[in-house]
């Protein structure tokens, strides 16, 4: 009887202890889907660079990378901004550099992503951008757009399978089937 007590005990206390890291592991995994942060904003100021991002909530999927619901960034650099929203229905990814902890790519999906370039020193909106997808490449300064992604300046648009933006040198590169909808201002009649 005392073989089998001792038996039954051994059971018993390794039981509990595989119970204890069960209740562990659940309490990790609830407080890892549970919001991290609630209606915030986020700056992270470079030399060159300054990116803010506010959201209405994110969660830390792990240690390098976090689940934004409703982002909202704006990136400045020299002379331009360029701020970035989305449908209610948007959610993005920041990945961070594990070094730096600076984000270094940004994704964001929506039912319309809405990208916008000002100039700061004018205040003149450059240009207005759409897609359902946006990407963003610290390293690079580019913003990819996917997904119908599309640019009105003024009011010319044009259109393609994908367009990237390089922040730094103000350069817009089209790729895929591009169209273009020129529209010609209207000249003075008589001349």
């Amino acid at each position: 009887m005392g073989k089998n007590f001792k038996k039954v005990f051994i059971i018993f206390l390794a039981l509990v202890t595989l119970s204890g890291c069960v209740k562990k592991k659940n309490q990790s995994q609830q407080s890892r889907n549970q919001p991290l942060l609630k209606n915030f904003k986020i700056d992270y100021i470079g030399e060159n660079k300054n990116i803010s991002i506010i959201g209405s909530q994110a969660m830390a999927e792990n240690t390098n990378q976090t689940s934004i619901s409703n982002p909202a960034i704006a990136i400045s650099t020299g002379n331009i901004i360029v701020k970035i929203s989305t449908t209610s229905d948007g959610n993005g990814e920041i990945f961070l550099d594990p070094k730096t902890q600076q984000p270094s790519k940004i994704i964001i999906q929506a039912d319309r992503v809405t990208i916008n370039q000002e100039n700061l020193k004018t205040k003149n909106m450059n240009f207005t951008a759409f897609c359902k997808k946006l990407t963003y490449m610290k390293d690079t300064s580019q913003l990819i757009l996917d997904g119908n992604p599309e640019i009105f300046q003024g009011q010319n648009k044009y259109k393609a399978n994908q367009i990237v933006y390089d922040i730094n040198k103000n350069k817009i590169v089209f790729s895929g089937s591009v169209k273009i909808y020129y529209v010609e201002k209207n000249t003075p009649s008589g001349k």
